[in-house]
Order: structure tokens, then sequence, then C-alpha cells
């Protein structure tokens, strides 16, 4: 079962960093240039505070369910329900998003002959 674990979990981390340079160009035309560092700033804030209260609230609902008739696995069973809902519930916010119109692009071989014309 450690291996098949193991496999999953690279499987997982492997797709969730293929994206991440497309959801850096798609994020990159979406927010304008002069407020995104700032932006991204306050976006990481709002990330990393979200994470340590999970975090906290995750280890809660595992050391009640551990101290209770139920056991551990129900404590894992609902945090792994949170999770999904939670994953369903962005994918749902990222297919509501808008496409930003494309920024013209000029291919390198045509630029030779624009120039001479």
């Amino acid at each position: 079962p450690f291996a098949a674990i193991l496999a999953w979990v690279c499987l997982y981390w492997i797709l969730a960093l293929g994206v991440v340079p497309a959801w850096n160009v798609w994020m990159g035309r979406m927010i304008p240039a002069e407020v995104r560092s700032r932006y991204f700033g306050r976006r990481n804030v709002y990330i990393q505070a979200a994470l340590l209260a999970s975090l906290a609230v995750g280890g809660g609902v595992l050391h009640w369910s551990a101290s209770s008739r139920w056991g551990a696995a129900v404590g894992f069973v609902a945090l792994f329900v949170i999770a999904a809902a939670a994953r369903l519930i962005s994918a749902w916010f990222l297919a509501a998003q808008h496409e930003p119109p494309a920024e013209p692009t000029f291919s390198h071989a045509a630029a030779p002959a624009t120039v001479l014309h």
C-alpha cells in the first residue's frame, strides 16, 4: 500500500506543478502590472492565514475524533470529504472565470519581411 500511496502523491504533485506555468501566464494577463505585486502579496497573506487556520482546525478534528467512540478514521473521512468539496467549489469558480483576450504575437519568421516592406 505504501508504494501505491507514494505513486498517487507523486502523480498529484507532477500534475499540480505542471499547470503552474499556464496559471502564471493567465494571472499575468488578468492582473494589471501596476497592481500585480501588491495583489499577489495580499493574496499570499490570506492564503497562508487560511492554511494555518485549516491545519489547526484539521488537527483539532483529528484529536477530537481519536478520543471519540468512532475513532480517528471518522475524522480523516470528514476532513477528506471537506477537502473534496473544497476542490469541487474551486473547480466551479475556475470554470466561471473568463479568459482575457490574447495579446497579439508576432512571428520571428515574419518579422524581417515586415521590416523590408
